[in-house]
């Protein structure tokens, strides 16, 4: 099993955002698999093992705000919306130690929007970006769940085991 703790989000007019950005050669998430990752586990734990270690554990929901748009990679390869709320980090720290797991110093709280094959246009990359800067896109949902990622040739499909 592929597991990682996430809560989802909603964007409003990711149609709009696709339609923006079609210069790029890039496979969008669907709307309904879009994001945050608080803590990838892989396989390195069962289900159970998990939801037994998270069975007390508390937490402020957050109904954070997708407000600015990213790329990772010096070469753009994903496409992502920032969601810049202090507590997040404050969650994947408690949520790591939880777990037993060291928290991640490079813990970049985002929604990934599509995967870039090619950008033959970085200016206009960045162009489009600014027309996003200091909107709100989107928000998180104010669930924390455990999910299953399964990979297919179509992509990945997420089930939800276990909501905290």
């Amino acid at each position: 099993m592929r597991l990682f703790l996430a809560t989802f989000a909603t964007i409003e007019n990711f149609d709009k955002v696709k339609d923006d950005f079609n210069f790029l050669q890039a496979k969008w998430v669907e709307p309904a698999s879009l994001h945050l990752t608080f803590r990838f586990i892989g396989d390195s734990m069962h289900a159970q093992d998990i939801i037994s270690k998270l069975q007390n554990f508390s937490y402020e929901p957050i109904e954070g705000s997708l407000n600015t748009l990213g790329f990772f990679g010096k070469t753009p390869k994903i496409l992502y919306a920032q969601v810049t709320d202090s507590r997040l980090y404050n969650l994947h720290h408690n949520l790591s130690l939880a777990l037993d797991l060291h928290p991640l110093a490079n813990f970049t709280p985002h929604v990934t929007f599509a995967r870039i094959k090619k950008c033959d246009n970085p200016k206009k990359l960045l162009e489009t970006m600014k027309n996003y800067e200091n909107q709100t896109l989107g928000k998180l949902t104010r669930k924390l769940h455990l999910v299953n990622s399964h990979l297919t040739p179509q992509g990945a499909k997420y089930s939800i085991l276990h909501t905290f």
